[in-house]
């Protein structure tokens, strides 16, 4: 009775069939294999531009996953869901605004065709993952892959462009992810601030003849002058909560560095807050108020009148 078959194992070649043998389809000599990169985000982030730096407290609500959130609502900016909602707003304004300064000029449809495209997760993914803004998270352990997830993607970047904005204003979060979607992008002339030329055009047109004789016209109105100065804050306005944004943002855009130092004195229950407003290190505002928030408000309504930016009795 006859065994299995011996298994045949290949016989190693000779030497001179080695030399004839032709590699195998699809292979490349090891000499001529292009070496892989050891670590992919590492050769990719020194084209990315810096992330806006941001301070305070907002960095510890960015980098923390929602699951830990106490639910208190921080008294500067919420909390990161408000930081999200804001943020993705802001994104979308940028990438529009990009688009449309975009030189060949876009046409609608291809406005709406590369906006998709900008803002798909596909592209917000590479951004946070070349940022490694996933590995700042903290987050329970078994809730670590979550973050890979699409709405964990866009809420984590458009909690930070939130933030950014709050901190730095429209005008650097443009010209931030000009330079992510474009290294040569530099911002439009046109670009939030200013008045668009054409627009510019028509507001320096002679009003028409009819309007220049009518009863109570003048006939010869000043040119505007080429730099208008800040419009003041209505006192109205200035009451809202909404003063402390525009101050950081034109602080922002005239590249004045702020601090604010707090005290609190009084019971735990009734507090009483101090808020300096430091620019370039100079005290130009100190407000008072029942909270941090009021006291900064009134510090900052102060700062913006010292830096002569609007007039007394803001």
């Amino acid at each position: 009775m006859s065994g299995p078959p011996a298994q045949r194992y290949p016989s190693s070649p000779s030497p001179s069939s080695a030399l004839k043998r032709p590699p195998p389809p699809n292979v490349l000599p090891a000499s001529s294999k292009r070496p892989r990169p050891s670590n992919t985000i590492a050769t990719m982030s020194h084209r990315l531009p810096p992330l806006p730096t941001l301070q305070g407290e907002v960095m510890l609500e960015i980098f923390m996953h929602r699951s830990l959130s106490s639910g208190s609502l921080n008294e500067d900016f919420g909390d990161s869901e408000r930081l999200a909602t804001i943020g993705k707003r802001v994104l979308s304004m940028a990438v529009a605004q990009i688009l449309f300064d975009k030189r060949p000029m876009l046409d609608a449809t291809g406005m709406e065709v590369e906006f998709e495209a900008k803002t798909a997760y596909e592209t917000i993914d590479e951004w946070v993952t070349n940022y490694q803004l996933r590995e700042k998270v903290r987050c329970p352990g078994h809730l670590r892959e979550s973050l890979k997830h699409a709405d964990e993607t866009f809420f984590l970047f458009h909690t930070y462009v939130g933030a950014a904005y709050l901190q730095h204003g429209l005008s650097d979060i443009i010209s931030w992810i000009g330079k992510l979607l474009d290294p040569e992008y530099e911002p439009s002339t046109s670009t939030v601030t200013s008045v668009p030329e054409g627009h510019r055009q028509m507001a320096r047109s002679p009003p028409p003849p009819h309007a220049m004789h009518s009863p109570g016209a003048y006939s010869n109105p000043p040119p505007p002058s080429a730099t208008p100065p800040p419009l003041p804050v209505s006192s109205a306005f200035a009451s809202q909560s909404a003063i402390l944004p525009i101050f950081n943002q034109l602080c922002s855009q005239r590249r004045v560095t702020l601090d604010w130092p707090a005290v609190s004195t009084g019971p735990p229950h009734a507090p009483s807050w101090t808020v300096d407003c430091m620019a370039n290190g100079i005290l130009k505002g100190r407000g008072a108020g029942k909270s941090k928030q009021l006291a900064k408000e009134d510090a900052a309504k102060q700062a913006y009148v010292a830096l002569g930016w609007a007039a007394p009795g803001l």
